[in-house]
């Protein structure tokens, strides 16, 4: 009877083992198949955008933007920026976003201290030009971005610049793998505006917003 007892136990100890790894392996198989669905979403996402475009361009910029816990104040020593150093204004009225932007050689042009221009940008009043600007997301007080992932296509963004407001419609979003830089998909016959930050949650990968002009006023 104790042997019996015995081999009952040994035969419930590898059943017990046996599907412990088939849940393993389950979970695993499940990520990856999880991580391959949203990648073609993605690509399908982008590829549809394109080809109802039909004028695609892919500009690659240099970007490194992360999600931040925090940023001790004394390093960024953001009360030394003026308002006499902004230069312009960008709104995102469903977020409720409004922070100003600096000059391209402002010191203050950087990602830990503010919304930052990134190189190779063209201003709003460039006809068909890019304007880029990135920032951090995640809960430190420099994720100004941490709030985009609510966007939806056709949501509106703002740009002040030199007495005039660019209002921009959201026209596609997607995920690029986090490597120093981002290739910008965009209508190559249209104004644009692209805001870039770190995706939520991830540490590999970054989300990339592209907003086509819709009207200009004078203010």
């Amino acid at each position: 009877m104790l042997k019996k007892h015995k081999k009952d136990q040994k035969k419930y100890k590898l059943a017990m083992g046996i599907l412990l790894m088939v849940i393993g392996f389950s979970l695993l198989i499940s990520n990856y198949v999880n991580k391959k669905i949203d990648y073609a979403y993605e690509y399908m996402n982008n590829k549809l955008f394109m080809s109802e475009n039909n004028t695609e361009i892919e500009e690659e910029v240099e970007v490194e933007v992360s999600e931040v816990e925090n940023v001790p104040a004394e390093e960024v020593d953001e009360e030394s920026l003026t308002s006499d150093e902004y230069i312009g204004t960008l709104e995102i009225p469903k977020i409720s976003f409004k922070r100003g932007f600096v000059g391209l050689n402002s010191k203050y042009n950087d990602v830990d201290k503010n919304i930052a221009i990134i190189e190779g940008s063209s201003f709003p009043n460039v006809d068909k030009g890019n304007f880029i600007i990135a920032a951090h997301s995640g809960p430190a007080w420099n994720s100004f971005f941490n709030d985009l992932y609510i966007l939806a296509k056709g949501d509106m963004a703002n740009v002040y610049y030199k007495n005039t407001k660019y209002s921009y419609k959201l026209v596609n979003s997607y995920k690029v793998e986090k490597n120093g830089k981002v290739r910008i998909k965009r209508n190559k016959n249209k104004t644009t505006l692209t805001l870039i930050t770190c995706t939520n949650g991830s540490d590999h990968q970054q989300s990339v917003y592209i907003f086509e002009l819709e009207s200009k006023n004078n203010y």
